[in-house]
């Protein structure tokens, strides 16, 4: 009995080394959606691609959240992401900043939010 005990005790169990690099590379990817979504000069992009690069980032995040934490309903990974977006707006309307803030921004980040939660769902349930 003993011998169970030692055997799966949280010492012996080992820890997913994936659930730690998607854990990095989410907190990555966030940090660098606010810090490029904050610059008073961004880098240029091509024209006409705003809200592609909105829904693009996001369905991203879904991704690397749903992968980096398996266990979040996908209600909260929405509901985070999507408040997130929401304050990227806030955070543009600052003044010294020099950005615009539009409600069709988050509107695409949403959207990608979307989309990234049908693949992100089909590929929880397939893997139940």
């Amino acid at each position: 009995m003993s011998e169970d005990i030692a055997v799966n005790s949280p010492a012996t169990v080992e820890r997913d080394p994936w659930g730690s690099l998607f854990r990095a590379v989410f907190w990555i990817v966030l940090s660098a959606v606010l810090i490029l979504s904050s610059m008073p000069n961004p880098p240029t992009m091509p024209p006409n691609t705003d809200k592609m690069q909105h829904a693009a980032a996001f369905f991203t995040l879904v991704l690397l959240g749903g992968l980096a934490y398996p266990r979040i309903s996908l209600l909260k990974l929405v509901i985070g992401l999507a408040a997130f977006g929401a304050l990227i707006e806030f955070v543009q309307a600052i003044p010294v900043l020099h950005r615009q803030t539009e409600l069709l921004d988050w509107v695409a980040d949403v959207g990608g939010i979307a989309a990234a939660i049908v693949v992100l769902g089909a590929w929880r349930a397939i893997r139940r």
